[in-house]
């Protein structure tokens, strides 16, 4: 008898070793996250939710019923105190807007023609006008159709004006949308404003090859190149604090088992690059999705998207003066608020 429950022990044992990696969960960077300042917003696989830096507090700020691509875009600090989330649940339903602080509020619709496309849109610097309400710019993707050869996708900017009274969106009828032109074939995609609003990086596909490039989001001046790996992929740029670095995710160093990184590109004022630093080494996940983090004494931070591992979608972030990678849990497209925020609960 010992025999056979030896044996079916031994088999037993075998079962567990062959079956239970399978269902595993993806392995995750080491050390518990260190906090950080503001608030990260993120995908929770059913709606809109926002979580302290540590990656603690994780609250659902609104439900969707086709939470599957959302991708959540931060405000600036409106004139009225008020810090907003803006999304879209699909690409034949309004753009959204939710109040995150100083209280969580209940989401409205902000358009409902002509909306940003979903999930690559963001937001400029609200300015405030001599009648008290403020004006702010989106820039976003968008196809325009071509009869006799293939579609280009252009970047579009709209200028809406926010009442801080009743705290409405409208378009501003006084401001035509400006159009930043691509090329036949060619698609501006990522597209986001610098932190002061002049510039504008963006992610150019062709042909199946992607770039980083910048433009001056008056449209006044042709694109500058940031970033070109021919044969790979650069995509998903976001400034730093003070405008002059850009972030991209891109395999250009694509080694066995390794598909992404985070690279810095430090900029001169004319955008020309200075250098450019690979700061990860990643052999688990494809970052994408990138947010730096507000400015803080602490030291700056990035947080990325991955491809989804095992059926589970996880989120990091990386401490850029070390290198230092960190798991923030499940979840799609974390974006990081654009100044420092309390932390959750409040």
């Amino acid at each position: 008898m010992w025999r056979r429950l030896t044996l079916l022990g031994v088999l037993l044992g075998l079962l567990a070793v062959l079956v239970l990696p399978l269902q595993a969960k993806p392995p995750k960077p080491p050390s518990a996250p260190p906090s950080g300042p503001g608030l990260i917003a993120f995908n929770d696989g059913v709606g809109v939710a926002v979580m302290n830096p540590d990656g603690t507090a994780r609250t659902r700020v609104a439900t969707l019923f086709n939470a599957g691509s959302v991708l959540p875009v931060w405000s600036h600090m409106f004139s009225d105190g008020t810090v907003k989330l803006f999304w879209r649940e699909s690409n034949l339903s309004p753009l959204m807007v939710v109040n995150v602080f100083p209280q969580i509020g209940v989401p409205t619709a902000v358009l409902d023609v002509d909306v940003p496309a979903l999930g690559d849109f963001n937001l400029a610097p609200s300015v405030i006008r001599e009648d008290g309400t403020e004006t702010v710019r989106i820039c976003y993707h968008k196809t325009i159709p071509n009869p006799d050869g293939p579609a280009r996708g252009d970047i579009k900017i709209i200028q809406l004006v926010y009442d801080p009274q009743s705290g409405a969106f409208t378009v501003d009828p006084d401001t035509a949308p400006l159009f930043i032109e691509a090329a036949s074939g060619v698609h501006y995609w990522n597209a986001e404003f610098s932190p002061e609003g002049t510039w504008i990086a963006f992610q150019r596909d062709e042909l199946g090859d992607s770039a980083i490039w910048v433009v001056k989001s008056d449209g006044t001046a042709p694109p500058v190149l940031v970033a070109d790996a021919p044969g790979f992929g650069d995509g998903g740029p976001t400034w730093s604090p003070d405008g002059t670095r850009l972030a991209f995710a891109s395999n250009r160093d694509a080694r066995q088992n390794q598909v992404g990184d985070i690279y810095i590109a430090a900029l001169n004022p004319d955008m020309s690059v200075q250098s450019i630093e690979r700061k990860t080494n990643s052999t688990r996940i494809v970052e994408g999705f990138l947010s730096w983090s507000p400015a803080d004494a602490n030291g700056e931070q990035i947080c990325y998207g991955s491809v989804a591992v095992w059926g589970y979608w996880p989120m990091g972030k990386v401490m850029l003066s070390t290198g230092q990678q960190y798991d923030l849990g499940y979840g799609a497209f974390p974006t990081w608020s654009r100044m420092d925020l309390p932390k959750l609960p409040w």
